[in-house]
């Protein structure tokens, strides 16, 4: 059994531009990775895609604005999103808190930056 607590595991900046702490990685032998991420107000997680895995995104809370392709949608707290893999996506913290989010895919992915 593997139980993490948040705020056990260390956080950190990610080249996405947001911040995260991954509670369940490969390294502990699982499939499916688990990470909480946040966003400051204003902050954004640059456009990309992950090759090999589709991705889920819960929202915990804020507000922000998700893109996937080219449709933009109002994100809020209860919120879930599914991503499919090789879809372009970003998304913004355009609120006045913390954007706060788990995600889930594969532990093998990949992530390719949009220019």
């Amino acid at each position: 059994m593997i139980i993490k607590n948040i705020n056990t595991v260390k956080s950190e900046k990610l080249e996405y531009g947001s911040r995260g702490t991954f509670l369940i990685t490969k390294n502990d032998n699982s499939d499916i990775m688990a990470a909480y991420s946040y966003q400051l107000p204003n902050e954004e997680v640059k456009r990309h895609i992950h090759k090999t895995s589709d991705a889920i995104y819960y929202i915990l809370k804020g507000t922000g604005l998700m893109t996937i392709e080219d449709e933009t949608e109002t994100i809020k707290a209860g919120d879930t999103i599914f991503i499919p893999k090789n879809a372009e996506h970003e998304m913004k913290n355009n609120g006045s808190s913390n954007l706060e989010y788990m995600v889930f895919a594969k532990s093998e992915f990949d992530t390719v930056f949009i220019d």
